[in-house]
């Protein structure tokens, strides 16, 4: 395919991505989407977007092992969007060869899944926009990454909409852990 053609089908994907987070994240908040709540194995679905990441990214990924089955009542395909975000974002603001590590622990009346890069790291001051809408951190806006803004924003929403909570702790220079805790059971 001619080198025009190639910019031009990608183009039009980065443009496809945009609208669906968009029509995503128009619909999530006049809650027009419902979940569909089920029993469902964060561990599995871990498992299952991290092999998915691994082969589309080439990417060192590793679920790092813990407990059985964690399974909790919750839409798997909504949760499954959320990891996506979090891995994705963790390849893209990560060194090549760094690993990602995704972790998930039972707790008494929670789960925990965790997404730790090796990355640069987000400042204290930048941990406070980073899940509203659009919002880009003058790094990630300066590293010619791609990206809209749109995707923690998505994932804040969706946790929300589970009765749970997102949250990020870095420092510069030091890589990121994204966490997301959810209602066990």
């Amino acid at each position: 395919m001619p080198v025009a053609l190639e910019k031009i089908d990608e183009q039009t994907r980065r443009l496809n991505a945009l609208v669906d987070d968009l029509l995503d994240l128009s619909s999530i908040r006049a809650g027009k989407i419902e979940l569909r709540l089920s029993p469902c194995d964060l561990r599995e679905v871990c498992g299952s977007v991290i092999e998915e990441q691994r082969q589309l990214s080439g990417r060192d990924i590793e679920l790092e092992q813990s407990s059985p089955p964690v399974t909790l009542n919750a839409d798997c395909e909504r949760l499954s969007q959320v990891i996506i975000n979090l891995i994705s974002n963790a390849i893209k603001y990560s060194p090549e060869k760094s690993p990602i590590r995704v972790s998930v622990l039972q707790q008494e009346k929670t789960v925990q899944l965790a997404v730790r890069d090796c990355g640069e790291g987000i400042s204290k001051d930048q941990q406070k926009h980073i899940f509203e809408t659009f919002y880009r951190s003058p790094d990630a806006q300066t590293s010619k990454k791609s990206g809209w803004g749109l995707g923690l924003a998505i994932c804040k929403d969706i946790v929300e909409r589970h009765s749970g909570r997102i949250w990020c702790e870095s420092h510069k220079g030091e890589g990121s852990t994204f966490f997301v805790e959810l209602p066990a059971g």
